[in-house]
């Protein structure tokens, strides 16, 4: 079907950070009780999201996983349609991070996956300082991941709504937009 259209809305199913999270757990900053809720999600099987994208249909669907949220968008976009070229615009404001990710990556808590991932995308990034703690954890590798999918505006309440119904969630968190495979990184949540 071509992958991701210009003017699909990007929609994700579990909060990022829970690679920076791990690392704070190894460190001895962040304790097993403190981490359950991020084991909670990181647990929870996707398959409820994909019955929801299946019901409702979408243009393109990825895990998140070690490469990252930024990763996973950038195979998205390569793997999608070519004929017009896309790109994706992304509202940091509006992606889901775990509690506590964004103190971590300010005291240099995290793996070394986010800075290989980092160092590998970060020509195809642009907008705020890549330093800045949203920024960075977008580049942190995810264990058990959630889905990202790209689905029509007419689509996109259909979706939402489907995810709850099957019990899980959703986040809009970005669009499609035309593009050679960049990602812009926008303030606020769009």
């Amino acid at each position: 079907n071509g992958g991701a259209r210009k003017g699909d809305l990007l929609v994700l199913t579990k909060r990022i950070g829970i690679g920076v999270l791990a690392s704070a757990l190894k460190k001895g900053l962040l304790g097993e009780e403190e981490m359950l809720p991020a084991m909670r999600e990181a647990a929870r099987l996707n398959d409820a999201a994909a019955r929801a994208m299946l019901a409702v249909g979408v243009h393109a669907c990825t895990d998140v996983s070690g490469f990252g949220l930024l990763g996973h968008v950038a195979e998205m976009l390569d793997a999608s349609s070519r004929d017009d070229g896309v790109g994706a615009r992304l509202h940091l404001a509006a992606v889901p991070l775990h509690e506590g990710v964004t103190d971590f990556i300010e005291r240099g808590v995290y793996a070394g996956g986010l800075r290989a991932n980092r160092e590998y995308l970060e020509t195809r990034v642009v907008g705020p300082s890549g330093d800045d703690p949203v920024v960075l954890a977008l580049y942190d590798p995810q264990t058990s991941g959630g889905l990202l999918f790209a689905v029509a505006p007419d689509r996109h309440e259909s979706l939402i709504e489907r995810l709850r119904q099957e019990g899980t969630q959703g986040w809009t968190v970005g669009e499609v937009v035309a593009g050679v495979g960049g990602i812009e990184l926008a303030e606020g949540s769009g």
